[in-house]
């Protein structure tokens, strides 16, 4: 059995009045598991129910769609399939793929190409470990590289297929996949006031508080009010393991190893808010490799961010965090 994945672990603090609907009764609560995380929805309103029910199941089917472990989603098919064939995906495939790669040619830094890679170190959903035997070689790692770009696959638009053009490349949407979820979940609440969590990325019409996993111990690094809104965080600590002394994670930096590997004070996690949950996510990721490098694309998309690393902190945008922990403003 896989272990369960919370790619991004924030702590929701409902305000009074949400928690005061749910026990009005026209409200709904859900838990499950999707895209191997936890998932649970708050939601009030007209036809809660249904439509609680309804986001359970679209949920389920997107998983089915887009999830790399799956062999029979479009991913899996994509990523099995020989160089020159064409491969028929659906709308959701095609609206990540576009997403990610408008953002993958912003800074090759977000890069869901480089799949192959996150193979090798161990960090996919069928290969994860926390006891590896070994670790990559330099070899083994540029000798993957040249697939691992937006080179190895062409997208026709017009037809909705994808080719595999080297052999041996990959694709993951394991960057968006949560916060897409969020998104599509949001869309079927329609004028209902929910809040949405799929692993951690959360979405929701309302205001409330929330506060940021501390990636150095326990309790909370910071907190801030999130309002009609999404959020997602990458942190260093999500999936990992030690190998002889040495902390490997599994967001994998343009050079091939798990970023910030080699910097006196890498990022240990990004905070990523704004209105949509597939951006926040994928937007996390990309922070946490570029750090303030990505300051300009957040401004210009409109999103905020929260930078940790040991010692100090960051805030790019207009959101108030509070930091709870000792650390010096970058």
């Amino acid at each position: 059995m896989r272990p369960r994945q919370t790619k991004k672990v924030l702590l929701i603090l409902f305000t009074a009045v949400f928690a005061s609907a749910l026990l009005a009764g026209c409200s709904a609560r859900t838990e499950n598991v999707h895209f191997n995380s936890d998932f649970s929805l708050e939601i009030s309103g007209a036809g809660s129910y249904s439509c609680a029910n309804k986001i359970d199941k679209a949920l389920s089917e997107l998983e089915n769609a887009i999830s790399a472990a799956l062999p029979g989603s479009d991913v899996g098919r994509v990523n099995a399939a020989p160089v020159g064939e064409p491969i028929s995906v659906g709308e959701d495939f095609a609206y990540l793929y576009e997403l990610c790669l408008y953002l993958y040619n912003q800074t090759p830094a977000f890069n869901p190409f480089i799949f192959p890679l996150v193979e090798l170190w161990k960090f996919d959903p069928a290969g994860f470990t926390l006891s590896p035997q070994s670790i990559p070689t330099a070899e083994q790692i540029n000798g993957l590289l040249p697939v691992c770009g937006a080179d190895s696959f062409s997208f026709d638009p017009e037809t909705r297929t994808v080719t595999k053009l080297k052999e041996g490349a990959k694709l993951d949407f394991g960057q968006s996949a949560k916060g897409y979820a969020a998104d599509i979940a949001a869309g079927i609440a329609g004028g209902n006031e929910y809040v949405v969590n799929v692993g951690g990325t959360i979405r929701t019409n309302k205001k409330i508080k929330v506060a940021v996993t501390s990636p150095t111990g326990e309790g909370y690094a910071a907190r801030f009010t999130l309002d009609n809104a999404a959020v997602a965080t990458s942190g260093n600590y999500e999936r990992c393991y030690i190998f002889e002394g040495v902390k490997y994670h599994h967001i994998i930096g343009p050079d091939g190893y798990p970023a910030g590997l080699n910097e006196g004070e890498p990022i240990l996690s990004a905070t990523v808010v704004g209105k949509e949950g597939a951006l926040c996510d994928a937007l996390s990721t990309l922070v946490f490799i570029e750090g303030a490098k990505s300051e300009a694309l957040l401004k210009k998309l409109g999103y905020s961010a929260l930078i940790i690393t040991q010692n100090t902190y960051k805030v790019i945008g207009d959101i108030d965090f509070e930091i709870l922990e000792p650390r010096q403003a970058a």
